[in-house]
């Protein structure tokens, strides 16, 4: 009896034991817990916090590692042979140690990007490229982390593992697309020669405004300088060039886009048109060589002016008005102009010199770099795989899908009134689809400049300040339309890449508007089942109404939902 006494004795202490070792583990794991969720439950983590979160990661690993040798303490592996309770001691192991490995290489990826931020400026490509690395072997951790079975798990251990599997998903994910857009940007600023486009929002195309500076810039090792820079009406006629996108010489061939800086932008796709036929233009002109292109146009240099608090582009009052209004009045004859040209391509020199002040640490700047990306007023575009990829990530590659639906203005007047005009677009159902009723109304003043309002006369308008363009509709993948009521002839009409784009001419008169309707026909089958707003690049941005509900560039729409 005394015997068996002991032995209960020596078992209720291992039991003993074992309850506080898992509960020193539970506590170790719950403080974990508790110092990532906070981290997740922030609404913004800035690269000037990096410090902050490579500590909280450090203290939640700390507590992950203990955890972990709480559960494989040597008094505790016995109840891992315990059918049930045994099951779940390894599903418990399993995950912290899972957690871990993740928490261990999210605070390597931290610290170097925590790198990247105290480098100085001629060697943060290379922690550039550290960072980069460290993030990928991030993204491979959580890609092939176990995270055991789930199988016959009380509910408890079954949402912490849910949890888990979420996490891990996400962090591959943000790590693989960190990796990818650092790698990207190492290059770039490692070395590149980049064609500036400086383009004229007072002067809109397809999806941008025209651009009328043409500039080179040398990037070396995150320093930029500006070698050349001047007006794209000098470099007209462009000869030399005579291969382009198939779709887009069968849309505009009659306008002969090949030989004019200043019709890059007649087709959307800056990364499968503009882009390399900027590089193509500058090579017939010139021999230094060029692997990438940046379009800089007005509401991205007053937005970077601002957010960069840059002296040198220093103005009474607003830029954006500056350059898209005051500067036409102020200058008359051609004196005047050259002046205002000559303005034009300072303010872009100004700002591409100011580039390598960019920091990632510039909350301002990190929010003014992703509207400007989203509203197409800054595209970039580059030879190498690498960064191009980046861009397209970051949004700056002024692509389209093919669930783009736009309604764009294309000033052919030779004027400088689009600040002046206003579009405002109806999205209606109707029996076929969907029904755009589009209001474009002309608010130039009678005072407007001569420069401003073009040359009127010798192209047969009846009075200064009358607009005279396209309105171009870029409609989504298989979806089809009869053209604009009341009916006009279409001067552009078929496939443009992905989507399709239809446009004829209107002319508003100065005070005056113009209401038309474009109905798209939708397939019972073919098209997609939701569109996004494509962005128009106008300083005002088209004014867009969904089925009565107000919507803005960017959202995504469902044409059957009425």
């Amino acid at each position: 009896m005394r015997i068996w006494a002991w032995c209960g004795v020596g078992v209720v202490l291992w039991l003993a034991v074992v309850a506080l070792t898992i509960l020193d583990g539970l506590s170790h794991s719950a403080a974990a817990a508790s110092r990532l969720d906070e981290l997740q439950n922030r609404e913004s983590l800035s690269v000037d916090q990096l410090e902050d979160v490579v500590d909280e990661l450090s203290a939640a690993a700390a507590d992950l590692s203990e955890a972990e040798d709480a559960f494989s303490n040597p008094a505790v592996l016995p109840l891992r042979y315990v059918p049930i309770a045994g099951r779940h001691l390894r599903s418990a192991a399993t995950m912290l140690g899972a957690g871990r490995e993740l928490i261990d290489a999210s605070v390597s990826a931290a610290e170097a990007l925590e790198a990247v931020q105290a480098t100085p400026d001629n060697d943060r490509v290379t922690a550039m490229r550290a960072a980069a690395s460290a993030l990928s072997d991030l993204s491979a951790v959580a890609t092939a982390v176990d995270l055991g079975s789930d199988d016959a798990l009380r509910p408890e251990l079954i949402d912490a593992r849910e949890r888990l599997e979420a996490a891990r998903i996400e962090v591959a994910e943000l790590a693989g697309h960190g990796s990818v857009v650092l790698a990207g940007l190492s290059n770039f600023f490692e070395s590149s020669d980049v064609v500036l486009l400086a383009a004229n929002n007072a002067e809109m195309q397809l999806g941008s405004g025209m651009p009328l500076a043409i500039g080179r810039l040398e990037v070396r090792n995150g320093d930029v300088r500006m070698t050349s820079i001047g007006h794209a009406f000098e470099r007209f006629p462009v000869v030399g060039v005579e291969e382009a996108d198939p779709d887009f010489l069968d849309r505009w061939g009659f306008v002969s886009p090949l030989n004019d800086w200043r019709k890059l932008a007649l087709s959307p796709r800056f990364d499968e048109v503009g882009g390399p036929l900027a590089l193509q233009m500058w090579q017939s002109q010139e021999s230094a060589p060029v692997d990438s292109v940046l379009l800089l146009d007005v509401v991205a240099l007053a937005g970077l002016r601002d957010a960069l608090a840059l002296p040198a582009l220093d103005e009474n009052g607003d830029l954006l008005d500056v350059l898209l209004v005051d500067q036409y009045a102020s200058a008359e004859g051609e004196t005047g102009n050259s002046d205002r040209r000559d303005r034009l391509t300072e303010f872009a020199a100004d700002l591409a010199q100011s580039l390598p002040e960019v920091r990632l640490d510039e909350p301002s700047l990190v929010g003014e770099l992703s509207a400007l990306g989203a509203g197409r007023h800054m595209m970039l575009f580059s030879e190498d795989a690498a960064e191009q990829e980046a861009w397209e990530r970051l949004g700056f590659a002024g692509s389209v899908e093919a669930t783009n639906l736009g309604v764009h203005l294309l000033n052919i007047g030779a004027s400088k009134l689009d600040p002046f005009v206003f579009v405002e677009v109806e999205a209606l159902p109707s029996d076929a689809g969907v029904s755009l009723q589009i209001s474009i109304q002309n608010d130039t003043p009678a005072t407007v400049s001569d420069i401003a309002a073009g040359p009127w006369r010798p192209i047969g308008l009846a009075s200064a300040g009358t607009y005279l363009g396209r309105l171009a509709i870029v409609i989504p993948a298989g979806v089809t339309s009869a053209g604009f009521q009341p009916e006009r002839s279409l001067e552009v009409f078929g496939p443009d890449g992905d989507v399709g784009v239809a446009a004829g001419r209107i002319e508003v008169a100065p005070g005056d508007g113009v209401v038309l309707r474009f109905d798209l026909e939708i397939p019972a089958s073919g098209a997609p089942s939701r569109w996004v707003i494509m962005p128009d690049g106008r300083s005002e941005p088209v004014a867009w109404t969904w089925f009565g509900e107000p919507v803005v560039q960017g959202d995504t729409v469902d044409p059957r939902a009425g």
